[in-house]
């Protein structure tokens, strides 16, 4: 009980920060952050609110039919708007502010999409642990004005979970899913071959059972697989089936990460 009513005032805190905006769009993922997003805006706008899915090709087919489901779901208007990432030479070069210049093109093209439709904010669905990674996205984020209510209102991960889960929203413990050029070594380019492979990899290892995957690109033929600490013992065990699949997407040298999944290993 104390718990629910501690939730409770967070939730209403956290309405509290969207109710000035008269209208908003929501940058939604469709990950839980973005989902608890939209269901307080939802609350604070009463209607005048878009949720907007930007779909490149570093975005999983998956993510983008959970945006649609979870928007449909909280009865709100939904746009998918489509962009080009490997077009955006800045980004598809993949130096160390390659999430700079991705989060740049993404707020743009959102603001053009929410032409006429009186929105008077761009809200995104960031919260205090973001703030532990790196993130030059947020320079972008900071530049482009958009707000970030989650965060104003103080709440980190686990806050965010439970939040969702006792608004009953059918993804509070969905694992966390960056951009699929998160798993290519900075300096190493992005590309549609490099990520069709890791998209197949990860879609196989989810297949197999496996949550918190990353299937990280070190070099064309070599990768190197996270799974959640407490699933090593099932990867080792199923190792040959894996191993097989991947080397017929022509990874030659594959390795176990023995430290599991960890946010940003790749942050070099």
């Amino acid at each position: 009980m104390m718990m629910r009513m501690l939730v409770d005032k967070r939730y209403e805190l956290l309405k509290q920060r969207i109710e000035p905006w008269p209208g908003a769009v929501v940058a939604f993922s469709g990950g839980t952050d973005s989902t608890l997003l939209l269901a307080a805006a939802r609350d604070a706008l009463s209607g005048n609110l878009t949720a907007v899915t930007w779909q490149t090709e570093v975005t999983p087919d998956s993510d983008i039919d959970e945006a649609i489901r979870l928007a449909e779901g909280l009865d709100v208007s939904h746009r998918v708007i489509s962009a080009s990432f490997l077009e955006n030479e800045a980004a598809a070069a993949n130096k160390a502010d390659r999430c700079y210049h991705c989060r740049r093109q993404m707020y743009a093209d959102i603001k053009k999409s929410a032409a006429g439709l009186d929105a008077a904010a761009i809200l995104e669905g960031v919260n205090v642990d973001d703030l532990t990674d790196t993130r030059p996205g947020l320079e972008a984020a900071r530049e482009m004005g958009v707000v970030h209510p989650l965060l104003e209102a103080g709440l980190d991960k686990q806050g965010v979970r439970e939040m969702a889960r006792l608004l009953g929203l059918p993804n509070w413990d969905r694992e966390a899913a960056p951009c699929l050029a998160s798993r290519i070594a900075f300096g190493r380019r992005v590309t549609s071959d490099r990520l069709m492979r890791i998209n197949q990899g990860e879609a196989f290892l989810r297949e197999r059972g496996f949550r918190n995957v990353r299937l990280r690109l070190l070099d064309d033929i070599e990768a190197r697989i996270e799974v959640a600490p407490e699933q090593m013992p099932a990867l080792r065990a199923d190792w040959p089936t894996i191993s097989s699949f991947l080397c017929d997407l022509d990874f030659a040298r594959i390795e176990i990460d023995p430290k599991g999944y960890r946010m940003g290993s790749m942050n070099l």
